[in-house]
């Protein structure tokens, strides 16, 4: 905790000094007096990552021909603090562009202007300017498509999860948190005071009736049984039994797709479905229960937890964040409620 209030201090910083920690300096700038080594400062770092407490983003991409190392910035998943930090470091670009191209323009131009050819500015002042304001961006619509994993008990559920030796009762609202007299509602923050545009339309968007209405394998239109409805919490005290098990991680396999099931098997199906971007296509098969098992279902999480890791590397999937927070979602909802089966057997 210790770690994430040094974050948020830095995050939040008004001064002049860089707002985020970089990997190259943060150890000897900063987190010395807190950890003994570098090693263990990796460490505490992938623990507060994977339970939500901190973002990690490419600030410089490794490059072995030029023999650069990369770089890696952390901040604190909080909206405030990101609207905060976003500002800035749009501020930084506008002015990163004009340096470089002799040119004036706005921060949202030049982030479409040079997205498709961030790589080409690596490592420059206009090129780690603009993968911070383009993650930052894409960060935001995370907390807010994905709010329900960024709530204080998300957070400390997962980290005793991860540490199961760690007091999670005694951090309290640790530093994680959002700051006093702020909204613990990431969709109450906007830079004008009022609800955000981007959080009308990530969460009021139906989904597409194009994968809905049908299926893509070809088979009849199928309705989700609504005892497997993964926005429902599991019902608590419930006598359940092994059959319930099989039953919640039993596969539709009608039409097309059961024929495509048998002959390559779920995961083989999915990759392709990854590697084309058919974000919809996945997240359809988890709704419709053509991906029930608990294997697949994980397999399906762990892929898109990578994939977002990549934002930076391939531009194109910075325009399916949302898709890709909604299908973690789903999955992780699909897979407590298999665990909470198993735990009551």
């Amino acid at each position: 905790m210790e770690i994430v209030g040094k974050v948020r201090d830095l995050n939040l910083n008004e001064k002049k000094d860089y707002p985020i920690p970089v990997s190259d300096t943060m150890f000897r700038k900063y987190f010395a007096p807190i950890v003994s080594s570098e090693e263990q400062l990796k460490e505490f770092l992938h623990i507060l990552v994977e339970a939500h407490y901190l973002f990690p983003l490419t600030i410089v991409e490794p490059d072995d021909t030029l023999m650069i190392s990369g770089a890696e910035g952390y901040v604190v998943t909080d909206i405030a603090a990101l609207k905060n930090l976003r500002a800035k470091t749009e501020e930084d670009l506008e002015i990163a562009y004009e340096q470089q191209m002799y040119r004036r323009k706005q921060a949202a131009t030049i982030m479409r202007e040079l997205l498709p050819q961030a790589r080409n500015y690596n490592n420059t002042p206009l090129g780690r300017s603009l993968n911070v304001a383009v993650m930052l961006s894409q960060f935001e619509q995370v907390l807010i498509s994905g709010f329900a994993e960024y709530t204080d008990g998300w957070k400390r559920n997962k980290l005793q999860e991860l540490v199961p030796d760690i007091d999670v009762a005694a951090l309290g609202a640790e530093a994680g948190s959002a700051p006093p007299g702020a909204s613990a509602d990431p969709l109450a923050f906007d830079a004008g005071g009022e609800e955000s545009e981007v959080a009308g339309s990530d969460l009021d968007e139906p989904e597409s009736s194009g994968i809905g209405a049908g299926d893509p394998y070809g088979g009849a239109p199928t309705e989700m049984d609504p005892a497997a409805d993964l926005d429902a919490p599991p019902a608590p005290n419930r006598a359940i039994d092994s059959a319930e098990l099989s039953q919640i991680q039993e596969m539709d396999r009608s039409g097309q797709w059961g024929k495509a099931v048998d002959r390559y098997g779920v995961q083989f199906l999915l990759r392709i479905h990854f590697r084309k971007y058919e974000f919809e296509k996945v997240r359809w098969l988890l709704r419709t229960g053509k991906v029930a098992r608990e294997e697949d279902v994980r397999f399906i999480r762990d892929t898109i937890r990578t994939m977002e890791g990549r934002v930076s590397v391939d531009l194109k999937l910075g325009r399916f964040m949302k898709d890709m927070a909604d299908i973690r979602r789903i999955a992780q909802m699909k897979l407590n409620s298999i665990h909470q089966v198993k735990k009551n057997l």
